[in-house]
């Protein structure tokens, strides 16, 4: 599923599906794929995951949201205006 809404400026939701509860990390990196910050990092449960991020203050362009756990990588592009 899409993070959501997309494009954003301001609160976007960036949703995760995971089967099982894994250990995650999740980034934010530029269009030239320069690490921006680390958004959170923690436990998740198993299933759908949602997570809140705060767009309000980044120059418009396009992000990738990075979502890393022991299992592997999913990326997300989201749009900033």
């Amino acid at each position: 599923r899409p993070a959501f809404p997309n494009p954003s400026k301001g609160i976007t939701c960036i949703p995760v599906n995971t089967k099982v509860p894994v250990s995650y990390t999740l980034d934010v990196f530029d269009a030239s794929g320069r690490w921006i910050e680390q958004l959170g990092q923690g436990k998740t449960a198993g299933g759908e995951n949602r997570f809140y991020i705060n767009t309000q203050s980044w120059t418009s362009g396009v992000y990738q949201i990075r979502f890393r756990s022991q299992f592997g990588v999913q990326n997300q592009s989201i749009v900033v205006r």
